[in-house]
């Protein structure tokens, strides 16, 4: 499922799914960032349906950090997942769980950090 919806791929799919509109994850990551109905609507859906696997795995295979692809203007949905995962977990983190990679051998959906 995190590989279907996960990326910006999965971000236009459900968009469209819901709303009909053929948008970039660009367009709808703005659109989320202004505030536009569809958009939150669709970035919300998106929040639960990949924050709950993720937390999952942090509260079964305790990792401390998952590293995902970003790009400049994703950093704050990163957050916004982040924020996500750690109010979920069963136990409580200070620092960030879910941080953007920053070298190209770190794209994607990681393995993650014990």
């Amino acid at each position: 499922m995190l590989d279907m919806l996960g990326g910006a791929r999965g971000i236009e799919r459900l968009h469209f799914e819901l709303h009909q509109q053929t948008l970039t994850s660009h367009q709808i990551i703005e659109g989320w960032q202004a505030g536009s109905f569809q958009a939150v609507q669709t970035l919300n859906a998106w929040l639960a349906l990949v924050s709950e696997p993720l937390t999952l795995m942090v509260n079964i295979l305790g990792a401390t950090r998952v590293v995902v692809a970003a790009d400049c203007q994703r950093h704050p949905l990163i957050a916004a997942l982040d924020q996500r995962v750690r109010e979920s977990t069963l136990h409580k983190y200070p620092q960030p769980l879910v941080v953007p990679g920053k070298f190209v051998n770190q794209a994607g959906w990681s393995v993650p950090r014990f």
